[in-house]
């Protein structure tokens, strides 16, 4: 796959991260600082534009514009790309729970889309909230509109609530160069593969993109994320592990993780298709094992479909990190159709 030069994810990243001191603050006043429009953001908020825009107790919104970087083949968004907001605010939510000198790291994910959303989409809205809390765990969801107020997807996400360790590193910020805009705000690189929609099979069509005989679309060129093998049922993916996509504490951001794993069961759904179908995603399920340091070597997704229906495909994707731990697990399911425009989202209400 042709991706272009100079490669985003290959640029130096900027961005801040928590310190000690941020930590010793309860957790409701850390998120009104980080809400605040002058407070300082790590490298996955530069990358995307992802921001906290409303907190309360129990309560956090966030936003990040729908960018034409995050097209995938199909012409629309991929179902992994709400997970960037809906990580956020599912976990901000539960932060403002904390005590001082209290963390939390997610240890799940679940989506059920609703609606496609695109670039026309203005903007994406993530609204988390409190669901239940234990002294241990913590159970929160979210809800994901458009610019426009219509319902994309619903989510939920189970947190473990941590003592800081007494070894936890802070890393220092990094500043933004001079006159750079953050990669979100520049024109948006490739196009969608009509081919996904023509004569050419899946197959050929992943094999033709390897060869460079397609263009990337944006999503592949705004990460990184690129297809590495295919077979019957099976596809890999590879995603680098850039510190463009760390969060505040300087480990890679939850959000893309489930990007990887969506796009590894997706891809392995694909090579179950026949030509002309169209695959409409409907939910993603993940779990996380452990942390991720942003090393810039590749994490792989493989996924593989484990039930296939007439309509319904399911499939599951294992996540390993460059040295071949076990980072993420992930389950999902979509829908065959045989219409471009056609998907599970015609069961939304009429818009209007």
């Amino acid at each position: 796959m042709h991706l272009p030069e100079p490669h985003i994810w290959e640029e130096p990243a900027w961005g801040a991260y928590a310190s000690r001191e941020d930590l010793e603050r309860p957790g409701l006043e850390r998120m009104r600082l980080l809400a605040r429009p002058d407070s300082l953001q790590p490298p996955i908020s530069h990358l995307t534009g992802l921001s906290y825009v409303e907190v309360g107790a129990g309560l956090t919104t966030c936003a990040m514009p729908a960018s034409r970087w995050f097209l995938a083949a199909t012409g629309g968004f991929s179902g992994g790309v709400l997970a960037l907001p809906a990580d956020a605010a599912l976990g901000g939510a539960l932060v403002t729970l904390l005590e001082p000198g209290q963390i939390l790291t997610t240890s799940e994910l679940s989506l059920s889309y609703l609606r496609p959303a695109t670039a026309s989409a203005g903007a994406l809205i993530a609204r988390g909230r409190l669901v239940h809390a234990s002294r241990t765990l913590g159970l929160s969801d979210v809800f994901i509109e458009d610019g426009r107020g219509r319902l994309l997807a619903h989510g939920s996400s189970r947190c473990v609530f941590l003592p800081t360790p007494a070894r936890m590193r802070f890393p220092p910020p990094k500043p933004r160069p001079d006159g750079v805009p953050d990669p979100y705000r520049r024109p948006a690189v490739g196009e969608p593969v009509e081919e996904m929609f023509g004569e050419r099979g899946y197959k050929e069509m992943f094999d033709a993109w390897r060869r460079d005989e397609l263009p990337a679309p944006p999503l592949c060129n705004f990460f990184g994320l690129r297809p590495v093998e295919h077979a019957p049922g099976t596809m890999t993916w590879a995603l680098p592990a850039t510190e463009w996509l760390n969060n505040a504490f300087g480990v890679i951001y939850g959000g893309a993780l489930a990007i990887l794993a969506d796009s590894a069961i997706a891809g392995a759904i694909w090579m179950t298709m026949d030509r002309g179908q169209i695959l409409a995603s409907l939910n993603l399920h993940v779990y996380f094992f452990r942390p991720v340091l942003a090393d810039g070597r590749d994490m792989v997704g493989r996924g593989t479909v484990t039930r296939s229906g007439r309509s319904l495909r399911v499939a599951g994707a294992e996540v390993f990190d460059a040295d071949g731990n076990l980072v993420a697990m992930g389950t999902g399911s979509a829908k065959l159709v045989s219409d471009r425009r056609a998907s599970l989202q015609t069961q939304a209400p009429p818009e209007g």
